[in-house]
């Protein structure tokens, strides 16, 4: 497994982190499926918790399974980290690497110490139970972490699973996206070192989809990167209902994803569109699971939601493009 994916965490937790007592079992989810949003920014006009909510809500709706959101997060933006450290809407539960984390909100408020009984399906199909202490950041008493069940479902309250990505522009102004990492990357470097770049630090890398970006010269750039490296491409829901597949759809897998744009009205649309994939996980490495299952896909996983309506695609546009002179010098 790629070092960079596999290390664990082993930052000191400080003195003042209190310990939560859950029992997580892969076992819970009955054929290891994944609800998840492959294209996710969280902007900062966003109401975070509003965000969750959404996003937990739109992905459950679509059956059992895990819901879960593969951030791109750009430049200057790092909100896996802040999350990461405690600071979240709802409570933060630690995985052992430094690329995912469950983020669970129920009604207790006083948590005193974190277990997991982790379930993992052998080669002989037994489940062999191991218990891992785990030091979980302190939240605010506004959430506590439940146990995982069906579509993310706890007892009490619901759980979505969070991994870290970054998404980088490159000097031809081309999207890449460097998924189950929490590595950093700088943007304005040529495509091919970029996605060289991410793929060294073991990175799932994507070229998603954009309005626009896929044409002319910058569209001959990405069929060439297509060629010449191992990645993943992207679909997002801005490319509204009725406009035509890429031609490089064909050509390799395509991970559906939501896409949010910077606009406040857009943080309800994180989990509207994403895809199913049922694999064998290991919970204490998530990232590392769903990163390997998805390279070894031969085909697109099947899609869930849907894309924006041609008016709401148009709408959105516009008021990307209103934003952008309002900000403007």
């Amino acid at each position: 497994m790629n070092e960079a994916i596999d290390r664990g965490f082993n930052s000191r937790v400080p003195e003042t982190t209190t310990r939560r007592h859950i029992h997580f079992s892969v076992s819970a989810f009955p054929v290891n499926v994944f609800l998840i949003d492959g294209h996710v920014h969280v902007h900062p006009a966003y109401d975070e918790r509003v965000f969750l909510e959404a996003a937990h809500a739109n992905l459950s709706k679509h059956g059992t399974g895990q819901p879960t959101l593969l951030l791109a997060e750009m430049q200057g933006v790092n909100v896996f980290a802040k999350w990461r450290s405690g600071n979240a809407p709802w409570t933060v539960t630690l995985t052992d690497e430094s690329c995912s984390l469950f983020l669970n909100r129920e009604c207790e408020t006083n948590i005193q110490h974190s277990t997991f009984n982790i379930q993992r399906r052998t080669d002989d199909g037994e489940h062999p139970r191991s218990n891992i202490q785990h030091p979980t950041p302190r939240v605010s008493s506004r959430g506590s972490s439940p146990s995982p069940h069906r579509s993310g479902e706890g007892e009490s309250g619901a759980t979505l699973l969070i991994i870290a990505g970054r998404q980088i522009i490159t000097a031809e102004k081309i999207e890449v996206l460097a998924q189950c990492t929490s590595e950093l990357f700088p943007d304005g470097l040529p495509l091919d070192e970029t996605i060289e770049r991410a793929k060294a630090t073991g990175a799932l890398v994507v070229l998603p989809w954009g309005v626009g970006k896929w044409f002319g010269a910058r569209g001959r750039l990405v069929a060439q990167a297509v060629e010449r490296h191992d990645v993943l491409l992207g679909d997002n829901a801005g490319r509204p209902i009725g406009w035509p597949s890429p031609a490089l759809f064909s050509r390799r897998a395509v991970l559906p994803g939501s896409d949010p744009l910077r606009l406040k009205s857009e943080e309800r649309v994180v989990g509207t569109f994403g895809f199913r994939f049922s694999c064998e996980w290991d919970a204490r490495r998530p990232a590392a699971s769903l990163a390997a299952e998805l390279r070894r896909m031969t085909g697109s996983p099947a899609c869930i939601g849907r894309r924006a309506a041609p008016l709401a695609f148009v709408r959105q546009q516009t008021g990307l493009r209103l934003t952008r002179k309002s900000v403007a010098p």
